[in-house]
């Protein structure tokens, strides 16, 4: 069992190199989501680890209920995304804004698959509205 396990373990840490990051990237520019946040399935206490993003709210250009499924790199970030908060994620870029009463939160995977470039440290950035000039 313990064989078997490890083998799991270690064919998922090997099957995620360059290609299967530039797989990812390439799903995650895809994605679009221009929503007024009315449902958040991941901080409802009836759900379970979803390991994706999954929100619903209103479309602002067409006034209808949408839902958004996105990739697995935004969950960890359902955490900052409440009832009435506008979420924007445009198609072809690889930044997630969450947009607060007070506060502007932002999620960048730029450069993801450039190890050179990309910094962990600065995916996500949160400015207070007053700052923002």
């Amino acid at each position: 069992m313990k064989k078997i396990l490890l083998l799991i373990t270690l064919f998922v840490f090997y099957s995620c190199g360059k290609y299967g990051c530039e797989k990812s990237q390439e799903l995650l520019l895809k994605e679009h989501c221009n929503l007024i946040i009315d449902k958040n399935y991941n901080t409802e206490k009836s759900s379970f680890a979803l390991g994706t993003l999954k929100i619903q709210g209103r479309n602002i250009k067409t006034n209808e209920n949408e839902k958004f499924h996105g990739d697995r790199g935004w969950q960890p970030f359902a955490q900052y995304i409440s009832i009435g908060d506008t979420v924007i994620k445009k198609k072809g870029e690889a930044i997630m804004y969450i947009y607060k009463k007070d506060t502007v939160v932002s999620i960048s995977y730029e450069n993801f698959c450039d190890k050179t470039k990309y910094d962990q440290n600065k995916v996500l950035k949160i400015k207070i509205r007053d700052s923002i000039k």
